[in-house]
């Protein structure tokens, strides 16, 4: 009898060690105090009600920062898209502004350049004007002396 038992103590560990999940998350609890309880894996935690709710606590609250962290990764995610977007439409604002600004700078140069022209025909005209006026002045007078001195001869 005494060999069969230890035959079986010896072969029955090798039997159930393959029947058993140890990495499982499987929790025993509402030991007492005095109880006892065979672990079917070669180690076992044991703890006691505050220490278990501590850990528990503790437990809920990493997976609510873990959370809040995925949240926040998101949020960043998305502004930082936002920004992308936004410099996207900057640069096409701006080169529409240099392009803007190129046809606009040209059209200012002809502008600038035909306003030169125009100042400086207006000066020439001024220049004519005067000229002539003056030469009016004098073929009127040189004109009026000959017609006086012609119709004065003929009076006389």
């Amino acid at each position: 009898m005494k060999t069969l038992l230890l035959v079986l103590l010896i072969a029955l560990p090798f039997t159930i060690v393959a029947q058993i999940d140890c990495l499982g998350d499987r929790q025993i609890k509402g030991l007492r105090k005095g109880q006892s309880y065979i672990a079917p894996c070669d180690s076992m935690v044991v703890l006691t009600s505050p220490t278990y709710r501590r850990i528990a606590v503790e437990k809920r609250q990493l997976e609510a920062q873990i959370e809040l962290a995925g949240l926040a990764h998101t949020m960043l995610e998305d502004m930082q898209q936002t920004q992308d977007s936004m410099l996207l439409v900057y640069q096409d604002q701006i080169v529409s502004f240099e392009r803007y600004a190129q046809t606009t700078d040209r059209s200012v140069q002809s502008l600038q350049l035909n306003l030169e022209k125009s100042i400086a025909n207006t000066e020439e005209a001024v220049k004519i004007a005067r000229r002539n006026k003056v030469l009016g002045i004098l073929l009127g007078g040189a004109g009026g002396l000959a017609g006086g001195l012609i119709i004065g001869g003929l009076a006389f």
